[in-house]
């Protein structure tokens, strides 16, 4: 624990003296306001500004001056979020921020965009009845006035825009939908923004468009970015241009809106038709490959992730637990990025083609290795089908040790049976899974749906050539030591030999999610895990160390998301002692948010890149591979941090 710290990481002066003089106010209007400084975690800072205009100056600050050991930031309604290298340059960037005046009211240096709308919201006519206005005056004020990207939201391609007409604030709708459509134009406050995607959402729709709002595989992905100027221009249906071509026009191009991969009968306007999942390429004959014979529950491809993409709206992902995955490629000697397979309780089955190096690390129950067919396994008279290794290989197969490197031969298969404790197992293969990336990474984003799709049985993944600089590693010990499941035997080695699954055994519980796994695993939950945690900015809108002295358990429907937490029996939810919404706010691994309900969230590996609920507290980063492994059912406490 810092000198600045308390109990549960709490404050006691974290934050920098307000700066006197010209940084302390606007003065002239040349400068922006001072922020006010809240720790979010161990190494980044949340900035907390009067208004949007202030968030931005203090945004365009950090990113063309960056501050000591910044990593990236994130600029939302009235905050900006930066995170740092280390602990230590976010106290030192704190110092600088308390002396530095960013200009305010700098001018947009971006692009202008041109949407056209049809205007046939579901909630037009309510917008209308809300602002006094006529449905066709709504549609003059949306149209009549350019709008600002300001900041990018909940998912890849959405952003907020802002400086619209004042007269078409209104709240956001009671009860959120559960699907908006791709394509649906939007009102909610003081702002206005088009989902680039079917998903859940509360704003009021009041229109629909054709526009491709993002593209990962295109040279620059997002149609709209922040500083960008959107003028939306209304079109009749009958009107609309469906042809092949970027969703949008710069200002003074032709006029109209294309759209590149807008679907030529106007689904994408609807919604309606989701893209076929993409299939991995092609492995050419004679390539190192991995056949996959049964996925398990359900099997991603991983690797460290997109860190710095939050104004695209795209968060980090990357594996759930980074120690585990980063091991497994250490001991096959690739570098700590490659790519891995992340399994979810096992059940993962694949094939060797070519001579390959593997390593297991995190949650793996038994793996055993099965001979190729016989008379191909009879052609081979090594040193490793000699003796009892032999009748080993002929039989049952032969079970490998996690943690350590081992050899998979052409033909020969590999099967992991559930884990006993944990949830995520990771298989590195030594040169990396090669599968494309996407925005500078092969990692599965499940929030997102960037990345490659889940596993499926007879995929075939290519693999990468190895670093001949880079050695196989030797046997180490586990990277996140997990908790032993109550309701699992306590086996010695041999005893665990014996209780290996078939190959049958291993390829059964084929499940389409995490949800549906998760659920199948509560059984199977983890006892005695103590995550530390930190003072989170919003603190103060629940009871002082309201976490702590309690048990949590670890709900059925958490995810690579954030894990939704229930309160142990006979203890109530949480209760906030502020009621009123909170503006959207950047979000980091490990955050914990306290929702209306009293019932936490703490964010993992896929989260969102901004949320609008309280964040409390924040686990600390090295307790975060542990909690990725908690299947659901498990118990938790939280302690204060000792850092």
């Amino acid at each position: 624990m810092s000198p600045r710290e308390d109990r549960a990481g709490k404050a006691r002066d974290t934050n920098p003296r307000p700066a006197r003089g010209r940084a302390a106010k606007r003065g002239n209007g040349a400068g922006a306001a001072s922020p006010r400084v809240l720790p979010m975690g161990e190494r980044a800072l949340l900035l907390e500004l009067p208004s949007l205009e202030d968030a931005l100056a203090w945004n365009d600050s950090v990113r063309t001056a960056p501050l000591p050991g910044q990593e990236w930031s994130v600029v939302a309604a009235r905050t900006v979020l930066v995170r740092f290298g280390t602990s230590a340059d976010a106290l030192a960037a704190a110092e600088e921020i308390a002396v530095r005046t960013p200009e305010a009211g700098k001018a947009s240096t971006g692009r202008t965009r041109r949407i056209g709308v049809v205007y046939d919201g579901e909630d037009l006519e309510e917008v209308a009845r809300a602002t006094g206005l006529s449905a066709e005056a709504v549609v003059a004020a949306h149209t009549g006035t350019p709008w600002t990207a300001a900041f990018g939201g909940f998912a890849p391609g959405f952003v907020y825009l802002t400086g619209g007409d004042a007269r078409l604030a209104v709240p956001r709708r009671d009860s959120p939908r559960t699907r908006v459509p791709a394509g649906a134009v939007a009102l909610a406050g003081e702002f206005s923004a088009v989902y680039p995607k079917a998903s859940p959402g509360g704003w009021q729709l009041v229109g629909r468009t054709d526009a491709v709002l993002f593209d990962p595989d295109a040279k620059d992905p997002a149609m709209i970015r922040p500083g960008d100027t959107v003028r939306f221009e209304a079109r009749r249906e009958s009107a609309r241009v469906m042809r092949r071509g970027r969703g949008t026009v710069d200002e003074g191009t032709a006029d109209g809106v294309a759209s590149d991969d807008a679907a030529a009968d106007g689904a994408a306007a609807t919604g309606e038709a989701q893209p076929a999942p993409r299939p991995f390429p092609d492995v050419a004959a004679g390539s190192a490959a991995l056949e996959v014979l049964a996925p398990g529950p359900r099997t991603l491809v991983e690797d460290s992730g997109r860190p710095g993409l939050g104004d695209l709206g795209v968060t980090g992902s990357g594996a759930a637990d980074g120690p585990s995955a980063r091991q497994a490629n250490r001991l096959v000697g690739n570098a700590p990025d490659a790519a891995v397979l992340e399994t979810l309780l096992g059940g993962l089955r694949v094939r060797a083609r070519g001579d390959l190096v593997l390593a297991l690390s995190g949650a793996i129950g038994e793996a055993r290795i099965h001979r190729a067919d016989a008379d191909a396994a009879q052609e081979d008279e090594s040193d490793l089908d000699e003796g009892e290794d032999a009748a080993e290989r002929e039989d049952a197969g032969f079970p490998v040790s996690l943690c350590e490197p081992f050899g998979l031969r052409d033909g020969e298969t590999l099967a992991l049976a559930a884990p006993t404790s944990g949830l995520r197992g990771y298989v590195a293969v030594r040169g990396g899974i090669d599968v494309p990336s996407q925005l500078g990474s092969r990692a599965a984003d499940t929030l997102s749906g960037l990345g490659p799709r889940p596993l499926a049985a007879d995929d075939v993944l290519a693999i990468g050539q190895a670093d001949a600089h880079r050695s196989v590693g030797s046997p180490e010990e586990p990277a996140t030591v997990l908790p032993r499941s109550p309701q699992a035997p306590d086996l010695d080695d041999d005893a665990a030999a014996d209780h290996a699954p078939s190959d049958d055994d291993a390829a059964a519980g084929d499940a389409p999610s995490d949800d549906a796994a998760a659920e199948d695993s509560a059984a199977g939950g983890l006892t005695g895990a103590v995550l530390r945690i930190r003072r989170g900015p919003r603190a103060d809108w629940a009871e002082d160390d309201a976490l702590l002295g309690r048990t949590w358990v670890v709900g059925g429907h958490s995810d690579r998301v954030g894990a939704r937490l229930e309160a142990a029996d006979g203890d109530a939810p949480l209760r906030r002692v502020r009621t009123e919404e909170l503006a959207s706010e950047g979000l980091v691994p490990g955050a914990i948010q306290l929702p209306p309900s009293g019932l936490p969230v703490v964010f993992l590996a896929d989260h969102p890149v901004t949320g609008g609920y309280p964040v409390i507290a924040v686990v600390d980063e090295a307790d975060l591979p542990l909690l990725a492994q908690l299947p659901p059912g498990s118990s938790l406490r939280f302690a204060p941090s000792g850092h």
